[in-house]
């Protein structure tokens, strides 16, 4: 019993099921595994057992084996590619944490890394794994989906290549909100970005709705997470809240701008959004020198006229 699979659609069925981000480091990280772990073409890998990472019946937690496989001894059979998916990552999540958070960063070489320092073939824990080959074919297989995809920039720019490193104008290794720089825009990440916001003091009263919030953030959907982007969705997530809110500020600080990055957000003029950043006394202040630097003009064109 084998299955001939897509590589990339088992490669996402396999990290939604561990609830990781379906970013494309991740998704070329699992395809590098399950290319390492399986017969496989440029684009497809064959199952065998309907068992496409060989769990082993002695390792399998899902009790749903129904024989073994031909790949070697006690290998799990299960009946069909989704129950085998299913009985993969209920081992992953029981047997092997380390790799299944490596997933969860979205990043793909923290993926690549876990499963390298696991237990999970011979030479496990930092051995020899997979002949040393699993880092070298998770970089292949990236630079082939990098080469082949691309994003479209936000406001209807041109389209750009996704960027399969964190930005280089933000290099950190994880961005606000638990992201990470690199990241792909899923649906998965829009979730993640409106549940938080959703959370911030002032919500309540002052937040667009949560399909308002989805449909804002929605446009930047397929594009990278970094400073640009990161900067972008502020605007207009602060574009549509009242600018003397509470739940304005958070928002900036959440995702990773502040609001005195957008002074313009609510759409004043530059002028009076000066005005509200300064305190009070500093407000009058403001006002004090631009009256009186009006009235020395005024006077000053007075004296001129008279002088003529």
């Amino acid at each position: 019993m084998a299955a001939v699979v897509q590589t990339q659609s088992l490669a996402s069925q396999l990290l939604a099921a561990i609830g990781a981000p379906t970013t494309t480091p991740n998704i070329a990280a699992m395809t590098a595994w399950l290319n390492s772990e399986s017969t496989h073409t440029a684009s497809t890998i064959t199952a065998v057992g309907n068992n496409p990472l060989n769990i082993s019946t002695a390792a399998d937690v899902s009790g749903k084996v129904i024989g073994t496989t031909a790949v070697g001894p006690g290998i799990a059979q299960y009946s069909s590619v989704a129950t085998g998916v299913q009985a993969t990552a209920q081992y992953l999540t029981a047997r092997q944490p380390n790799i299944i958070a490596g997933f969860k960063t979205g990043t793909g070489t923290s993926a690549i890394t876990a499963i390298t320092a696991s237990n999970y073939v011979t030479g496990g824990n930092g051995g020899n794994q997979y002949g040393g080959n699993l880092l070298g074919r998770y970089q292949g297989v990236l630079s082939n989906l990098v080469s082949s995809t691309s994003s479209t920039t936000p406001n209807g720019g041109a389209s750009t290549p996704l960027t399969a490193t964190p930005s280089q104008t933000n290099p950190s290794s994880t961005g606000p909100l638990g992201i990470a720089n690199g990241t792909v825009i899923t649906d998965s990440t829009i979730a993640t970005m409106v549940s938080a916001i959703l959370k911030l003091p002032g919500a309540d009263t002052a937040s667009p709705s949560s399909d308002a919030l989805t449909s804002i953030i929605s446009k930047y959907k397929n594009a990278t997470w970094n400073t640009e982007s990161q900067a972008a969705v502020t605007k207009d997530i602060q574009s549509a809240i009242p600018q003397n809110s509470p739940f304005y500020t958070g928002v900036g600080s959440i995702i990773g701008s502040t609001s005195a990055v957008w002074p313009a957000a609510s759409g004043a003029s530059t002028v009076s959004n000066a005005l509200t950043s300064l305190d009070v006394p500093g407000a009058l202040t403001l006002v004090g020198v631009i009256a009186v630097g009006a009235v020395l003009i005024l006077t000053g064109g007075i004296i001129t006229l008279k002088r003529k």
